[in-house]
């Protein structure tokens, strides 16, 4: 074991370049399987040694996993976007590989694997067992604190899942018997009219464009002969589905759309504000990369923040709501300061605001002994609502941040978990630089929180005295300024 390892540290794989052919450096074979995550973190070590960015690797093993060599495929993240499946198949195949390794490193330190890193996997053992070259193992290293991450010890179901074996790799896409998406569609419109009519059922089919805050998609909807509207179900993901499955999800979409006549009665309660204005609810979204989209809506921003207000269709638990547009509030002719005044009671009604300590929200979660979280100290709170669903908003309530800071008895930043809540860190706890706190909600934001939940990557400060909330940034260099003042008038006193 100890010989084994010896002969690992000395060893340095050459790099590869691939253009039309394989370049390599001086060939330096290691004479021992890579059979370990350590293994082959060690082997990689000086390659991955002090990378200020993300770097994405392939290392191809012989069949015995031993390295032949390794491959940068991606510098700078992992996303299906900037790693194309035949970027990490080529130089595998042209090296005669029997399988392969896939490295990629988190600058930060935090060797925690991200929703994006977790579809890369998944796409990479898929294409892998249909090329004949599995992937043994997709490892992440922290950079600075040399922690890593193996997917096949800590998931080691991404490896047992069944390959496609009626799918095709091409472009980076795997495609089920070359079907594209315009002819997918053609297919489900021809499936499900089918199945109409062989239920007896009178329905128009059509595909409209919908455009949300967080995304826009193509969908489809089925609209019963004697109703208004109909339930809209994502095309594209139905479509991703498809590629993967095989299968149509014709019958649930069918009875989705008959049981779904509830959404007739409410194209008619829209039509009267006075019949909606108890159901409006206040959302926080991002506002960078909106704009567009936004000024076709009733908004206001707040910080860097986007405040829009929904339409809650059925039941909180439903999810189910639209967004209120400008021509909607020309319709009902009303004012803007109206609806938003109107929406801050009906929001408090709906998903009252929900305030607890960090310790109490963990143990909620893992149903721990609510006794073992008090705080023996300073606290952290979290800040959403009773239904936890875009629980953000809840800071926008009055009085909530007050009756925060009078628990907390000191002034605090506010960290954008989600859209969903908030964390609020008082100021005795917080790291000297804001710049610190913002690096660690992006790193969370780009490792543990799926993009639409996103909020900020940006903090904010609130003070109790002035009861004013603004950017962290913007709080930190007024007080560098008061502090610089200080500073001079100190030296003139002197």
């Amino acid at each position: 074991r100890m010989a084994e390892q010896m002969s690992l540290d000395r060893y340095i794989l050459p790099q590869v370049e691939v253009r039309l052919k394989l370049k390599e450096s001086e060939v330096l074979y290691s004479p021992s399987p890579i059979t370990s995550p350590d293994a082959a973190v060690r082997v990689m070590a000086a390659a991955l040694r002090d990378m200020d960015r993300e770097m994405v690797c392939v290392v191809n093993l012989d069949n015995h996993k031993r390295p032949i060599n390794f491959n940068v495929v991606s510098i700078g993240g992992l996303t299906e976007a900037i790693l194309p499946i035949q970027n990490v198949f080529k130089a595998s195949i042209l090296s005669n590989a029997d399988s392969f390794l896939l490295l990629h490193t988190h600058p930060s330190g935090i060797a925690r694997p991200s929703l994006e890193d977790d579809t890369v996997t998944r796409r990479m053992v898929q294409a892998g067992n249909l090329m004949g070259i599995p992937l043994t193992d997709h490892i992440i290293i922290g950079s600075i604190t040399g922690d890593i991450y193996s997917y096949h010890t800590e998931r080691p179901e991404f490896f047992t899942a069944p390959a496609f074996s009626a799918a095709e790799s091409k472009g980076g896409r795997i495609h089920m018997n070359e079907i594209t998406f315009d002819s997918f569609k053609e297919k489900l419109e021809a499936s499900v009219r089918e199945e109409l009519n062989r239920q007896g059922i009178t329905a128009d089919v059509q595909f409209p464009h919908v455009s949300k805050l967080d995304r826009s998609y193509d969908g489809i909807t089925i609209i019963p002969g004697n109703e208004k509207a109909g339930p809209v179900f994502d095309l594209e993901g139905i479509y991703r589905s498809y590629l993967e499955s095989g299968q149509l999800p014709v019958e649930s979409m069918i009875d989705l759309a008959k049981n779904g006549r509830h959404l007739g009665q409410v194209s008619e309660k829209l039509e009267n504000y006075e019949n909606i204005k108890d159901s409006l609810m206040l959302r926080l979204s991002p506002l960078e990369g909106k704009r567009e989209f936004l000024d076709t809506v009733v908004h206001r921003e707040f910080l860097d923040l986007a405040v829009t207000i929904h339409i809650v269709i059925g039941d909180m638990e439903d999810g189910m709501s639209t967004i209120f547009s400008k021509n909607t509030l020309e319709r009902y002719g009303i004012t803007a300061d109206q609806l938003f005044s109107d929406a801050v009671s009906s929001s408090m009604k709906l998903a009252p605001a929900k305030t607890m300590g960090m310790m109490e929200a963990i143990s909620g979660v893992f149903g721990m002994d609510a006794s073992l979280s008090e705080p023996s100290g300073p606290e952290t709170l979290v800040i959403t609502t009773d239904s936890g669903i875009h629980g953000a908003a809840a800071i926008l309530y009055p009085h909530v941040l007050e009756q925060a800071a009078e628990r907390l008895g000191e002034n605090f930043f506010i960290l954008p978990s989600s859209r969903h809540e908030v964390i609020l860190m008082p100021e005795s706890m917080a790291p000297p630089s804001v710049r610190v706190l913002e690096s660690l909600v992006k790193e969370v934001n780009e490792t543990q929180v799926a993009p639409e939940d996103r909020l900020s990557d940006k903090v904010y400060h609130y003070d109790d005295r002035s009861q004013k909330l603004e950017l962290g940034s913007d709080y930190e260099a007024h007080k560098n300024r008061i502090k610089q003042k200080q500073h001079q008038r100190a030296e003139v006193a002197l």
